[in-house]
């Protein structure tokens, strides 16, 4: 497994659109029924997930995991670490580089996610908490003391 490390661009994401017919016919098919880049987010997350049989959600079995199930993560976990790092980026563009990390064996460096973090924040934190449906995914950094489900999160992980 590699991990995410900014050398993969948006020509990687790019080129590999360009190469599959089949995904080129899905965003075909997701542009046409909507202007919103946030409901274009939201079915592509659904469509696309499916078309290469990437696990969307956490399943029941893996949540409140640790680093060592990270390896076992899906489109969800990795779309909120993305939207995090990036904040300002096409939600478009974050839901399809989700979905090529799984495709592709990638995963998101949590280093720089826990780097950037501590770069605003000395809080002790225990893990990473994710909230929102789908798409709409946020991460919250969950400290000690602090309960992940009364701070809204739907699946949470422990990353050190």
């Amino acid at each position: 497994m590699e991990k995410y490390d900014n050398d993969l661009t948006s020509d990687t994401i790019t080129d590999w659109i360009n190469e599959d017919k089949g995904l080129q016919k899905i965003i075909q098919e997701i542009e046409s029924k909507t202007e919103s880049f946030e409901e274009q987010a939201e079915l592509a997350f659904h469509l696309v997930s499916a078309y290469f049989d990437v696990p969307k959600l956490e399943s029941e079995d893996q949540l409140d995991g640790d680093y060592d199930e990270f390896m076992n993560t899906c489109v969800y976990e990795q779309l909120g670490l993305l939207k995090y790092l990036e904040p300002n980026e096409d939600i478009r563009g974050q839901v399809l580089t989700a979905i090529y990390f799984l495709k592709y064996d990638y995963r998101t460096d949590i280093q720089f996610v826990f780097e950037k973090y501590y770069a605003n924040h000395k809080d002790e934190i225990t893990g990473i908490g994710f909230k929102g449906e789908n798409s709409k995914v946020e991460i919250v950094f969950v400290k000690k003391g602090e309960s992940w489900f009364d701070l809204g999160c739907t699946y949470f992980t422990r990353y050190l």
